[in-house]
């Protein structure tokens, strides 16, 4: 009995050690957890404590197994009961030697990724790591690109806008700088026409003053002939021939010649202008004549 209760003991040793340390177990927090080599090792751990479980609990089994396998075996020999008991408990004790020391062996006994596996984890999970950073930064560079894009593409037509703008602006002060320019030349003009206005009027004032003190009205007869046949008598004044004169250059410069005939001029008058140059006759007319041609060139 004592060789028996001994046995009992041994294995309620076991059985209590492996409640005690399965009881203990405390996970340790890892760096590398939330990651997939850290979620790699957790799973190996949890696997090895699972294995261990169903190690112990094949000892308990096996124990039952070879206690009722050793009775039904010594139960048929001839030897006295104590006799069988006693081999009994030694073929256990010597089955379950080998089998606790088995068992102790496999759950002591953890089995570690070789050094080539861990590194191939690390470099996945970095792998891993380093492509998702790369796919955020890409998403980052297209979202930035294509508001690149569209702001260069809103620059530019806000470029094209000015440039059209630019051209509109720059045609319209081209044109306000030569209407400008125009109206410039126009009051010029302006002036200088009414300066030439103002001095052909005080031109024509002095002539007409010159021409009433030197070359006052003279009394004709209005018709041929001699003074005394009674005909009726007019004043001649020379600067209404003048006027004709000056009309007609304007007037009609291809044929500026005025007509003179009897009762209507003066002669000493007409030859007065002719001697001073102011008057020429007609090469085939003598009764014709016209001021002379005073424009340069």
């Amino acid at each position: 009995m004592l060789f028996e209760e001994q046995l009992k003991s041994l294995i309620a040793k076991a059985a209590g050690d492996f409640d005690q340390v399965a009881s203990a177990e405390v996970k340790v927090q890892s760096e590398e957890d939330n990651t997939n080599r850290g979620d790699f090792l957790d799973q190996i751990l949890d696997s090895q404590k699972k294995q261990r479980e169903a190690l112990w609990e094949r000892l308990h089994q096996l124990e039952d197994q070879y206690r009722e396998n050793g009775l039904q075996k010594i139960a048929g020999s001839a030897d006295s009961p104590e006799k069988k008991q006693l081999l009994v408990y030694a073929l256990e004790e010597k089955q379950l030697t080998r089998e606790i020391q088995r068992e102790m062996d496999a759950v002591n006994q953890i089995n570690r990724a070789d050094d080539e596996g861990v590194l191939e984890i690390q470099f996945k999970d970095q792998l891993f790591k380093s492509v998702a950073d790369f796919r955020k930064a890409l998403e980052y560079i297209r979202i930035e690109l294509r508001e690149t894009v569209e702001m260069l593409a809103s620059e530019e037509t806000a470029l094209a806008e000015c440039n059209d703008i630019k051209t509109v602006l720059t045609r319209r002060v081209e044109e306000g700088q030569q209407q400008d320019q125009g109206y410039k030349r126009r009051m010029r003009l302006r002036e200088t026409i009414d300066k030439l206005k103002a001095n052909h009027e005080a031109t024509m004032n002095d002539l007409v003053d010159f021409l009433d003190q030197h070359y006052p009205p003279h009394r004709i007869k209005n018709g041929p002939g001699d003074w005394d046949n009674g005909e009726e008598e007019v004043e001649y004044e020379l600067k209404y021939l003048l006027e004709d004169l000056m009309n007609l250059a304007v007037i009609n410069p291809n044929n500026p010649y005025v007509q003179l005939e009897d009762g209507t001029y003066w002669p000493p008058y007409v030859e007065t202008l002719i001697k001073a140059g102011v008057v020429v006759r007609h090469p085939e007319d003598a009764m014709r004549i016209r001021l002379v041609d005073y424009r340069l060139g």
